[in-house]
């Protein structure tokens, strides 16, 4: 998303160990349209509602972490309603807890439900051979369009071209709930990973997204 480049449009600035770092200037970038920080902040405190998940193991527990960056997931299912995936999540029974949930871009521009404290900790990525970054990095579920199923962890019958619409609602709004969390929590750029990167770094469970979505509309992590 915004871990490896400056592909969203944030002007970069290499510090002294090489490392990215955001500049003072930074914006947000879609393939149309430019967004300011503080429109970016704008635009997600607009369409954001706070609505704890009392029920759910992540919230009663009452632990918190100390966010050094985050974790992006996909649903992985043809389910774009955010006020089902809270309902699923808001039992004692769930299993799984994450931040927030990011949905209803079949309506429109889209929702974000708080679902957790904002550094609660999250029951989202699992653990890897490391550990876990349950244990440092707020987590979010983001709603898939209707209309496909899956086969393992890949994508059947998805239309690309029917869901352009969906993905760049959605697009815009992930991007600029990641610039807000960014400057929420102060982590750096290359603290904001997926699923799919921390397996990779082995601080995760083995799934895949968003790997298995964003690439057909021609965007990743990277781009």
């Amino acid at each position: 998303l915004l871990s490896h480049s400056n592909s969203f449009g944030f002007e970069m600035e290499k510090d002294a160990a090489g490392c990215r770092a955001l500049n003072r200037n930074y914006y947000c970038r879609r393939w149309f349209e430019v967004m300011t920080v503080q429109e970016c902040i704008q635009y997600v405190e607009s369409h954001l509602e706070i609505r704890p998940a009392t029920d759910n193991g992540a919230y009663t527990s009452g632990r918190t972490i100390r966010p050094a960056g985050c974790v992006n997931h996909s649903v992985g299912c043809a389910q774009p309603s955010v006020d089902v995936f809270f309902n699923t999540m808001n039992k004692s029974s769930a299993g799984w807890g994450v931040n927030a949930l990011l949905g209803d871009f079949h309506k429109g521009e889209g929702r974000i439900i708080l679902a957790l404290q904002w550094n609660g900790r999250p029951w989202g990525c699992g653990s890897g051979s490391k550990g876990s970054w349950n244990n440092t990095k707020v987590q979010w579920e983001i709603c898939e369009p209707a209309g496909h199923t899956y086969a393992g962890g890949t994508m059947v019958g998805y239309d690309v071209a029917k869901n352009q619409g969906y993905f760049d609602r959605m697009w815009k709004m992930v991007v600029a709930w990641n610039v807000y969390m960014v400057k929420k929590f102060g982590y750096p750029i290359s603290g904001i990973s997926d699923h799919a990167e921390s397996y990779r770094a082995g601080y995760g469970s083995n799934h895949g997204d968003v790997g298995q979505w964003w690439p057909k509309h021609g965007k990743s992590m990277d781009a």
